[in-house]
């Protein structure tokens, strides 16, 4: 699909929607991933996540989006921390990532922003409840999850 006709299925997505998620076959060395598109004109980050099947990582970023716009609506914002979401069985970790870095992978995303979207990766963590960046986590995954930002302070939990 050429990137014009992309383009145009992500718009009517949003139009539909409200907003649209973009997965994204692994290629290289780079595994599958997926992000949201159409949530910077609403004052909430776009969200990017690694490593996970296409229809899992859709479900994922649109549940955790329409989570983060009813937080905005009661008042609070989304940034980096550790969030649980009602519908989302476990704890998930969302990391600052610099536009730049984002806009590798996000390029819709950031186009459709005019580079003006800010990002969080959602980072989700192994059975045992760890994070990449833990001592513990499972080796195996480590090349599914590329990290494009900072792991988040542990003190902050979003709700």
């Amino acid at each position: 699909m050429s990137y014009q006709k992309l383009r145009a299925h992500m718009e009517a997505l949003i139009a539909q929607h409200g907003m649209a998620v973009n997965p994204v076959m692994p290629s290289g060395k780079t595994p599958p991933f997926a992000y949201t598109i159409g949530q910077q004109p609403k004052g909430l980050p776009e969200l990017i996540v690694f490593g996970l099947p296409p229809q899992v990582a859709g479900a994922m970023l649109y549940t955790m989006a329409g989570f983060m716009e009813e937080e905005l609506a009661a008042g609070r914002q989304a940034c980096a921390g550790f969030i649980t979401v009602p519908e989302v069985p476990v704890r998930h970790a969302l990391l600052e990532v610099p536009a730049a870095a984002a806009s590798e992978y996000a390029t819709v995303a950031h186009d459709r922003s005019g580079g003006k979207a800010t990002y969080l990766q959602v980072v989700w963590p192994d059975e045992s409840g760890l994070f990449p960046w833990e001592a513990g986590y499972e080796d195996e995954l480590r090349k599914y999850q590329l990290l494009l930002g900072a792991p988040p302070t542990p003190a902050r939990v979003l709700h």
